[in-house]
């Protein structure tokens, strides 16, 4: 059943339209703006809360102005009024979680990096409602067309990015991310759109929109490809091994039903031919029909390393998600709160997991799967409302399917898409353009159960509505007019500019300039500070590298009473609290004073223990913390915390570099030298420059010259012109007594730089040596 909408309807329209353009949002590369939409969703998002925000007013206007529309709406909810409750279900629950947060703010916005956050997600709930409401039938395959044309346009551009095609605008990626900004979020949103793209061909008789939908569904079916994304891969023989062998041939014609048996068994084939495929080239590393070098062989080549079986087993989401089993244990009811998987995460991390502290890193804020992230996240409370409603809407679609044999294919098709989905996000998470295309998923669902729907049943219900005039309708709608603006500007528009102006700051690459700007922008008074600072911290990091001793001391200075500040806005971020205690360390490192060592190591202390309490197993705070006592020359205490460290695991490196430092101090060399060759073991870079430059500290304050000797050896072959190797080399054989060879290093000096400076320096050098 349709109604109009006085006045506003086309107005509804074009903002539902320009809501569905915005996963190319972040294509546009003139005038700078791509600065104005990264990270990739964060524009997107803010661009959709401010076209709901203006629909949701002017529907509510209509809904205080129009009686007649008012009761129409109210007619159309009570149709599918278990849906409408089920959402309404998921939101009050998942706001509960955001109550029971360990950090309720962030729960609430989120921020611009995953641009999560419950508010984010009301308005999925929001768009979903209006939409179901608001659409016409004859609209909704000019909807999905539209969707169909901005998934075409999002993957032309990642075929652009993987073939590096105008390479001055898109930027190479061999697993191209497109507009999206990573390869897996692209996987996600493009199966969605294999699917519906399918079924419509399937329904089109003939003609041009028949060949469109083919054609749409091959192109989605071959940048998937080029995604490498194994969980897609996953999600869409999921949903299609359903379509097929469990589509009916009861309702359909004899030849229909030999088409169909047909489709079944060469699906089946083709699923073999697959598995068997990937066991083949899991048993075989030369494959002769891909030694060739055309489009089709490399492409299959590009894919061919994702399949590897080992790459599987070590794969560290297993462990994170064992991690994630202990976390819903402690807080199984309303969950740590929306966006706090990390919080969780850090609590419960155990570095003794396989594969955990590995190449991935050791920091998740996804489980990378639906499944644990909401049940982390909103409990199982959470998760149960969630499986439910897609669960009930799932069984709906089953049974009206049967009793609309013209639009089965639609009803099946949609049943193959959740499954394929729910099969994906096993092993994935979503993003702004998937939720966008999974709730117009679950509006359009709705649409078919209300059209399903007996007339006299809703005609019924809306003579029963009955609606009274309210009063307060002007005095209402100004409120809402207030509310809608700050709402805007406050939550929406001054961050985005806040965020844009992050962005062309850090652009900027420039220490005295990009610092100053970030500092300006934490007065703005958003809801971005932590984000913000977490960005002026990294330059923070680079700017040091490049600073001198003075300006490095008053930059850290500056970010640690930021840190300070803004750790009060997020106490649960681990990362914080090691961050300042690093920095600590910084300025004690700095400073000859030993009563103001004395505090700063009370203050390096706290934050570490900060740290430790919200990662109690975190072994990047135990490596950081013993550096404190390095610095007061406590190199017991340093050994006792790096052994704690390897009692978590033995499987990171720098715990074993830093014991062997330890001991070093401590003059137990052989013992040293044990833990030096565990933590080459262990994939530390033993004889990278900076870990050289460290023995070489340790060896010169315990005077241990003959593996100062050797360590500068290492030193020059690694860098046979660098003078000042070559002058510490000869000055140590000069201290070991070995006359001749630190002649023989000072003649490479000389060959080196032939300059007159140089020349006197070796000769004051060699007056020394007779």
């Amino acid at each position: 059943m349709d109604f109009k909408i006085k006045n506003y309807y086309h107005l509804f329209l074009t903002g539902f339209f320009m809501v569905l353009a915005l996963p190319v949002l972040n294509a546009i590369p003139f005038f700078g703006l791509p600065s104005w939409f990264s990270p990739p969703d964060w524009g997107k998002v803010i661009f959709f809360r401010i076209i709901v925000s203006a629909l949701l007013f002017l529907f509510t206007c209509q809904m205080l102005s129009d009686k007649s529309f008012a009761g129409q709406i109210i007619s159309k909810l009570r149709s599918v009024y278990v849906y409408f409750w089920g959402l309404a279900g998921i939101f009050s629950v998942f706001l509960l979680s955001v109550v029971f947060s360990q950090d309720p703010f962030y729960s609430f916005f989120g921020d611009p990096r995953r641009a999560g956050g419950f508010l984010n997600f009301s308005f999925y709930i929001i768009f979903c409602i209006l939409f179901f409401l608001i659409i016409e039938k004859k609209h909704w395959q000019k909807i999905w067309d539209f969707t169909i044309l901005v998934g075409i346009m999002v993957s032309l551009m990642a075929i652009f990015q993987h073939y590096n095609i105008l390479n001055k605008i898109f930027e190479a990626q061999a697993r191209p991310g497109s507009t999206l900004g990573n390869s897996v979020l692209l996987g996600i949103y493009l199966l969605f759109l294999i699917f519906i793209s399918f079924v419509f061909f399937l329904k089109e008789k003939t003609g041009k929109r028949k060949a469109f939908y083919l054609l749409s569904f091959l192109l989605f079916l071959f940048v998937v490809v080029l995604t490498q994304s194994r969980a897609t891969f996953l999600g869409l023989s999921a949903g299609f091994g359903f379509f097929f062998l469990f589509f009916s041939r009861k309702l359909f014609s004899e030849n229909r039903r030999k088409l169909i048996i047909f489709s079944k068994v060469a699906f089946l084939a083709l699923t073999l031919l697959a598995i068997f495929f990937v066991y083949y080239v899991n048993v075989n590393k030369n494959i002769p029909f891909l030694n060739g070098d055309n489009f089709i062989q490399k492409t299959v080549k590009g894919v061919l390393p994702r399949l590897s079986i080992n790459l599987i087993k070590e794969d560290p989401r297993f462990s994170v998600w064992q991690v994630a089993f202990f976390a819903i244990k402690e807080k199984p009811v309303f969950g740590w709160g929306p966006g706090n998987f990390s919080v969780a995460f850090d609590k419960h991390y155990d570095p003794s997991l396989p594969h955990i502290n590995t190449d991935w890193g050791s920091w998740y804020d996804k489980a990378h799967n639906f499944v644990f992230d909401t049940a982390v996240e909103s409990g199982i409370l959470g998760l149960a409302v969630y499986l439910l409603f897609f669960g009930f809407l799932f069984y709906r679609m089953h049974k009206i399917k049967n009793n609309d044999p013209k639009n089965y294919l639609i009803y099946h098709g949609i049943q193959a898409t959740f499954i394929g989905y729910a099969v994906n996000n096993l092993f994935s998470f979503d993003s702004f353009s998937n939720y966008l295309i999974l709730f117009l998923l679950v509006a359009f669902s709705l649409h078919l159960i209300l059209s399903n729907t007996a007339e006299k049943t809703l005609m019924a219900t809306q003579n029963n509505a009955k609606i009274k005039k309210n009063p307060y309708k002007s005095v209402i709608i100004y409120v809402l007019i207030c509310v809608l603006i700050i709402f805007l500007w406050q939550y929406n528009i001054k961050p985005f500019y806040v965020n844009a102006e992050l962005n062309n700051a850090l652009e900027l690459k420039d220490c005295q300039k990009t610092l100053p700007k970030i500092e300006s922008l934490l007065s703005s008074g958003t809801y971005l500070n932590h984000y913000l600072v977490i960005k002026y911290a990294n330059t923070v990091n680079e700017c040091l590298a490049s600073g001198s001793v003075a300006q490095n001391i008053e930059m850290v200075e500056k970010a640690v009473v930021i840190l300070e500040n803004t750790a009060k806005i997020r106490p649960t971020y681990t990362r914080d609290w090691i961050t300042l205690g690093i920095y600590t360390n910084f300025l004690m490192q700095n400073q000859k004073d030993p009563g103001e060592i004395n505090e700063l190591k009370n203050k390096a202390n706290s934050y570490f223990q900060k740290a430790s309490d919200l990662s109690p197993k975190r072994q990047e705070v135990f490596v950081e913390s013993l550096k404190t006592y390095y610095l007061i020359k406590d190199y017991k205490q340093a050994a006792a915390i790096a052994q704690k460290c390897i009692d978590l695991s033995e499987t990171m490196g720098e715990c074993w570099w830093m014991k062997g430092l330890s001991n070093i101090y401590l003059n137990n060399i052989d013992e040293a030298k044990e833990n030096f060759k565990k933590a080459g073991e262990n994939r530390y870079l033993t004889d990278s420059p900076s870990s050289l430059a460290q023995l070489t500290q340790a060896y010169l304050e315990i005077k241990n010259y003959e593996e100062l000797i050797l360590i500068h050896q290492k030193l020059v072959a690694s860098n046979p012109k660098n003078i000042q190797y070559l002058a510490t080399l000869a000055y140590n054989y000069k201290i070991m007594g070995d006359y001749k060879m630190a002649r023989e290093t000072c003649q490479k000096i000389l060959e080196l730089d032939k300059t007159p400076e140089t020349k006197k320096m070796v000769d004051e050098f060699l007056q020394t040596l007779r």
